[in-house]
């Protein structure tokens, strides 16, 4: 109520109303208007790391199509729980946890604070993070730490297993030690040690996703030693933002992804590359 007295102020002609009147009145559904897809719904101010700071406008229609097109590429439905960490004047936390919650029917869980997450991330048992690198970097820390409080036994098998693990994340060996090292793997580093952490999670994570800034190799190779793959997306506020992303099913370690369908012609959508000297592609 206190942010809304703030609104009103700003707001002239317009009304405004709080979601709990929304809700408790069926009628006013009745007098909602159908809003243009043209129209802009949200001017979200970029940080200017692609030029000035400038405040992109964005419609309905930029929304709509980047969530519609972005699962597409990644699965999410009901049985999901997305963990919000990113505030909502991010383009990535409101197309993916706002707009494509929706969209899919999954659930967002959304922590009192940094403490709250880090504290009860079992007891919310999320599906699906979204993230920043710095987020995943905290993370992956975190479970380091505890590692390291550990009495020596128990360090030195986790750190052989991690060792094992990335080995096979990274397909390293040749074909009989390859095998071995991939038996030792899935019949007893993941079952038993490397569970032990998802559980701390809550054992229901699916994947992790990164957004906002570079990931570096290491927390991916790290997150999927583990069994929680660790993905990369790219973007900018004036693209809505994603315009590429990997998926559980096709994530390669230091990729951001395949392109999204609405930047491809056939959804009216159009791109091109540079090359090292900054020369644009022919097409």
């Amino acid at each position: 109520p206190a942010f809304a007295t703030k609104v009103r102020r700003c707001a002239g002609d317009v009304p405004v109303a709080l979601f709990e009147e929304g809700w408790a009145h069926d009628a006013l559904c009745e007098q909602a208007e159908i809003v243009p897809a043209e129209e802009i719904a949200a001017l979200i101010y970029t940080s200017g790391s692609t030029g000035m700071p400038k405040g992109v406008m964005l419609t309905h229609r930029n929304f709509h199509t980047n969530a519609a097109s972005a699962l597409e590429h990644i699965r999410l439905g009901p049985g999901d729980n997305m963990m919000s960490l990113l505030p909502y004047w991010h383009s990535f936390a409101l197309v993916g946890e706002v707009i494509m919650s929706v969209m899919a029917g999954y659930q967002v869980s959304i922590p009192k604070d940094k403490k709250d997450f880090a504290r009860n991330i079992g007891v919310y048992r999320p599906t699906v993070v979204l993230a920043v690198p710095r987020i995943a970097n905290v993370l992956m820390n975190s479970i380091l730490k505890k590692v390291s409080e550990k009495p020596a036994g128990p360090r030195a098998l986790f750190r052989m297993a991690l060792t094992n693990a990335r080995s096979v994340v990274r397909r390293r060996g040749g074909l009989g030690l390859g095998i071995l090292r991939q038996v030792l793997h899935l019949l007893v580093c993941d079952p038993i040690l490397f569970r032990k952490v998802r559980t701390g999670f809550g054992g229901r994570l699916r994947f992790i996703m990164s957004g906002g800034a570079p990931l570096d190799v290491e927390p991916q190779i790290f997150f999927k030693s583990i069994g929680v793959p660790l993905l990369q997306g790219y973007g900018l506020t004036e693209a809505t933002p994603i315009v590429s992303t990997s998926s559980e099913e096709r994530g390669r370690i230091g990729s951001c992804g395949t392109l999204l369908s609405w930047l491809k012609p056939g959804k009216g959508g159009d791109f091109t590359f540079r090359d090292e000297e900054g020369h644009l592609g022919p097409n």
